[in-house]
């Protein structure tokens, strides 16, 4: 019975599995979407959880999942997708951001850009944004392509690659050492830089991975996302704090994502080489002051 169990929850962690589920969930979102007024807009907004890729999205998905009304229907907006790693015009993704259904949360990777911040005030998108520590991010995206996630196209590249300080470069350089690649990859540090714009949008509310990982801090950092919350949102507004507080409390279950690893901050230190981690350090060292905690 626990081989059952554990055969269903990993299909239903499975990218087939979730693109079928997310398709037949575009139909509902359509019909609700287009049976909606303004007013259900401004009184029950759509939530964006944009972030890094690797730095809490899923963790914060659920939490925000755990609002009264709230609800998803597994849809996610990436300026680069994970199966091509071509990057989508600005037009793309504003056309995709008006699509957004009241009362639904929607994940994300999206670039900083102006067109793309007009665009989720038009839609009065709650817009929330998550990042890491960038040597945590750079550690955890690459045992996630490496071991988890068997469609992303850089993984499938990466997992090719025999050599593990050759695997280690197309992680921490990309293109820089490998003009052989035929997808948007640019060195790790470039590929953190387009969304560093959404810790200056005023509009945006950031939150940081580290602020969910001990009991005082998770406390403080949910404590303060439920007042912006119902700041922000009518419907949410009337609900007392404390309510709020435990509900977003109660649905934190990391293990449930599909890209959770169980891995510890700042593993990156035990696990790679002096001379990795000088590199790392040296290639993430301007982003050190705006990400690290």
């Amino acid at each position: 019975m626990i081989g059952i169990k554990n055969s269903i929850r990993y299909l239903a962690k499975s990218a087939p599995f979730r693109k079928g589920k997310a398709s037949a969930l575009a139909v509902a979102k359509m019909v609700h979407r287009i049976s909606s007024s303004g007013t259900d807009y401004a009184e029950w907004p759509p939530i964006v959880v944009n972030s890094l890729p690797k730095s809490g999205t899923h963790l914060l998905l659920q939490v925000i999942l755990g609002l009264p009304r709230y609800s998803t229907y597994d849809d996610f907006i990436a300026t680069t997708p994970s199966l091509t790693m071509h990057r989508r015009s600005d037009a793309v993704l504003a056309r995709k951001i008006a699509r957004l259904a009241p009362g639904e949360v929607c994940g994300a990777h999206l670039y900083y850009s102006d067109r793309i911040a007009e665009a989720l005030q038009q839609r009065g998108v709650i817009s929330l944004f998550v990042c890491r520590d960038p040597r945590d991010v750079f550690w955890s995206e690459m045992q996630y392509l490496l071991t988890m996630n068997r469609w992303h196209r850089a993984g499938r590249y990466a997992r090719r690659i025999r050599d593990s300080s050759d695997r280690f470069n197309f992680f921490l350089y990309g293109k820089q050492r490998l003009s052989t690649i035929a997808f948007e990859w640019p060195n790790f540090a470039d590929r953190i830089k387009p969304y560093l714009g959404w810790l200056e949008d005023s509009e945006t509310y950031t939150c940081r991975y580290e602020g969910f990982q001990s009991p005082v801090r998770l406390m403080n950092t949910v404590e303060a996302l439920a007042t912006h919350l119902r700041a922000s949102i009518p419907i949410i507004g009337k609900h007392d704090q404390a309510g709020i507080v435990n509900g977003l409390l109660e649905a934190i279950r990391p293990e449930d994502s599909h890209t959770f690893r169980s891995g510890k901050k700042h593993e990156w230190r035990t696990k790679l080489t002096q001379s990795q981690i000088s590199a790392l350090e040296e290639e993430v060292a301007f982003l050190l002051p705006r990400l690290a905690s």
